[in-house]
């Protein structure tokens, strides 16, 4: 079977070495290989790089989410798309994924794309370890006691956020370290160098850290409720699964008992070394060597089944979402809705498209192309509005651009706009084939995405919760612009608004607590801080605003106490310690005060 995997990094590909044989011919391609690919051409102009007289029986995409395949055409061969992180772009994902013939993932993302009615959808074990890098370095001294290395993005890791804040209360009695931005080899030492790694998963998947840590000899923390990692280890053998309830004791059971921690870390390298990358290939390749092609060329009916707008439409999403070929996804959003001018949710997504541009260039410094994007977003919107005014996933978007752009009067006035209609008609909410504005990894966009895989094959239920998220977006916003126009009551109302909406969000109780400082609440203010550092303990904003109102209103035991918690998370987190000086100056302060309260 020949099979063309890609595209790959050159990083990526060198972890599938040496690869795959068995019966199967493999080349790779991808933007460091000899056979490139450029993103926005055909099939038919990849398909022709390869040697002469080489054609692909299969190729293989990997990570779709990041990496759209060509879109101008359809595949002319058997297509397996290999999705990681879905749960960061399931929007653009869950119609795009018709054009393939077969799915691979984690099974979480099996779950979730099998109740939008994909059929041909598989786990397959995505993520190993490249041993080169990542082994024992047995002439390094150990460093850590317990170490968690990895994404220290908040807002994608909501719940990991909360488990690293307990971890770093460990940091007074053993040298505990989170660490974020180390790659590669620099990477691979420091997990050499730990006794344990604590690991949490995003999707209930064996990520790449499940493998490496025991790789490299370190004892693997895994969460309890992991649905892959028993495939591979067993709890107390060769790795140790947490819970909500026991993670402290169980961290505190291995740390004073070496000889087991040694044991079980030592079995788990033992096990780790049948999992390689090269081998999970392998099994990829015999699986598809074995299935009924014809039975699952019927999927691609699907992608078929839909008008040419719609075709159009998603394949235009999709590149703009991933950030590839921008004004290629700006010409299939146009031809979406001048085949469908009907259609407001097309209008859109050209709309947005057009401000993505338009901020893209103006952080390139490049005013005159800025200028004319963002006019032809604005004269889409006003359009589509004029004709539709009861669209409030079109005002929001219009709002939240015009904010972007630095237009703060009229983006307030569109998010007003927004607002008002969705707290009017909560049970008529936005449709979740929409699309709003949004150009980073925040809390609104990584919500948009949780809310429409959660509710996958609930049509109902995912508009309900983009709903809640937009009245939380749209409030939250306004309410910061009327708090820094001194209007602090206005501002209280709109942030109550935003809790109300969701009120598992922290920004909105940092934000009223701010209000309520405002109106000479400090109590309440203090109140609304601790909520916001209770869902997101990393926030050094929010923490030095409580430890602030704390000591003015002479809690200084409490006082104390916030700024030693947040001093805590930055000895242990180095990227935090510019953020966590300013309660250092403050706890010198407070000192003296807490001993004369008799609290220490």
């Amino acid at each position: 079977m020949k099979v063309l995997v890609g595209p790959l990094t050159a990083e990526e590909h060198e972890r599938l070495l040496p690869l795959p044989r068995g019966g199967h011919d493999v080349l790779c391609f991808g933007p460091d290989e000899a056979l490139t690919y450029r993103p926005g051409e055909r099939w038919e102009e990849l398909l022709a790089r390869p040697p002469a007289g080489w054609w692909p029986d299969v190729v293989v995409w990997w990570s779709p989410e990041y990496r759209p395949w060509p879109v101008l055409d359809e595949c002319p061969v058997m297509l397996v798309a290999v999705v990681g992180d879905w749960n960061l772009n399931f929007s653009a994902l869950r119609q795009n994924l018709a054009r393939c013939d077969y799915i691979v993932t984690d099974r979480a993302g099996v779950e979730r794309f099998q109740a939008l009615g994909y059929a041909n959808v598989a786990f397959w074990a995505n993520f190993s370890f490249h041993p080169p890098v990542h082994h024992p370095y047995p002439d390094l001294p150990p460093v850590y006691d317990v170490l968690f290395i990895g994404n220290l993005n908040h807002d994608v890791q909501r719940q990991r956020a909360r488990l690293l804040a307990r971890l770093a209360r460990f940091a007074g009695r053993y040298r505990v370290a989170i660490l974020g931005g180390l790659y590669g080899e620099e990477y691979a030492r420091a997990v050499a160098q730990s006794r344990i790694v604590v690991n949490k998963s995003i999707r209930g998947e064996m990520n790449m850290r499940a493998y490496e840590a025991p790789a490299c000899g370190a004892l693997l923390f895994m969460e309890r409720e992991n649905v892959e990692v028993r495939d591979i280890f067993r709890d107390g053998v060769e790795c140790v699964l947490y819970g909500e309830d026991d993670f402290e004791a169980l961290l505190e059971r291995y740390l004073e008992d070496e000889p087991r921690r040694a044991r079980v870390a030592a079995a788990g390298h033992a096990r780790v070394q049948r999992e390689g990358y090269p081998a999970h290939l392998q099994a990829l390749l015999d699986r598809l060597a074995a299935v009924d092609w014809p039975a699952l060329r019927a999927q691609r009916e699907r992608w078929a089944a839909l008008d040419v707008a719609a075709r159009h439409y998603h394949s235009g999403r999709w590149l703009a979402q991933t950030g590839y070929v921008p004004h290629l996804a700006r010409d299939e959003l146009a031809t979406a809705a001048r085949l469908a001018p009907d259609e407001p949710a097309y209008a859109n997504a050209l709309a947005v498209a057009e401000a993505l541009l338009a901020a893209a260039y103006e952080r390139a410094e490049r005013p005159a192309e800025a200028a004319r994007h963002a006019q032809a977003a604005e004269a889409g919107w006003r359009a589509l509005l004029a004709r539709w005014p009861d669209d409030a996933l079109a005002w929001a978007s219009l709002g939240l651009a015009r904010l972007a752009l630095g237009q703060r009067e009229a983006g307030a006035a569109a998010l007003s706009e927004a607002l008002g209609l969705l707290c009017a008609a909560p049970d008529a909410p936005p449709s979740d084939e929409g699309w709003c504005f949004m150009h980073a990894y925040d809390t609104l966009r990584v919500e948009w995405e949780r809310a429409l895989a959660l509710h996958a094959g609930d049509a109902e239920g995912a508009r309900c919760a983009l709903g809640g998220l937009l009245r939380w977006e749209c409030a939250r916003r306004l309410g910061e612009l009327a708090l820094a126009e001194g209007l602090a009551q206005r501002a209280r109302e709109l942030f109550a608004l935003a809790i109300a909406a969701r009120p598992d969000l922290e920004g909105g109780y940092a934000a009223r607590g701010a209000a309520l400082e405002r109106l000479g609440d400090p109590l309440g203010a203090a109140d609304d801080y601790a909520a916001a550092l209770e869902r997101q303990p990393w926030d050094f904003g929010t923490r030095r605003r409580l430890a602030l109102v704390l000591y003015l209103v002479g809690q200084a035991e409490r006082c104390a106490a916030v700024c030693r918690e947040g001093l805590a998370l930055a000895q242990v987190c180095p990227h935090y310690r510019d953020a966590a000086r300013p309660l250092e100056g403050l706890l010198a302060q407070i000192v003296p005060l807490a001993v004369a309260e008799g609290g220490m």
